[in-house]
């Protein structure tokens, strides 16, 4: 295995986020803040820590990274990366109407990534909005259709939390996504 080259963000950046995905917290962690040190005003590498940050648990230091991707670079081509972040923090602190304007915010930039739209469905079942929940299960199905259902097989944890995972699983099943 060859090391990471410890002065390129973008290394360190595309190193950490599929660490973390994978379930190496610590070292996916290790690697993005490192990326966010060598270059603080990278905002790309910030809404991938943000995002990552989001998974984790770590909520306040999610949305300030995320809020800091924004405001350094508001048209940013990934910008959906940090209103998902965000999205996800309001979704575990239960503020289901900002989680769900967020989680548009995503959608809009970038309609075809499911996680986007399972968490709008998951907000949307917790708002009691059904018609919006059933058109997004539609649409996240025409283009993901085994989205959904990797979540409960828990091929893909959204949360690291077991409580937070849970939480998501329980409004997806509440939707009728199941």
């Amino acid at each position: 295995m060859t090391a990471l080259n410890a002065l390129d963000h973008r290394t360190l950046t595309a190193s950490g986020v599929p660490r973390v995905v994978r379930g190496e917290q610590d070292r996916g962690l290790t690697d993005l803040r490192r990326a966010q040190e060598v270059n603080p005003n990278s905002s790309l590498s910030l809404m991938w820590l943000a995002l990552c940050e989001a998974m984790t648990g770590l909520g306040d230091a999610a949305k300030e990274h995320a809020t800091l991707s924004l405001r350094l670079n508001p048209r940013d081509s990934w910008i959906g990366v940090a209103h998902v972040a965000l999205a996800m923090v309001s979704f575990c602190a239960r503020d289901y109407a900002e989680a769900a304007r967020l989680a548009e915010l995503a959608i809009q930039s970038e309609p075809a990534v499911p996680l986007r739209r399972a968490i709008m469905i998951a907000c949307c079942a917790r708002l009691s909005d059904q018609v919006r929940s059933a058109h997004e299960l539609a649409v996240l199905k025409g283009f993901a259709p085994d989205f959904i259902a990797s979540l409960f097989r828990g091929d893909f944890q959204v949360f690291r939390k077991p409580e937070d995972m849970t939480h998501l699983l329980d409004s997806l099943r509440l939707a009728g996504a199941n």
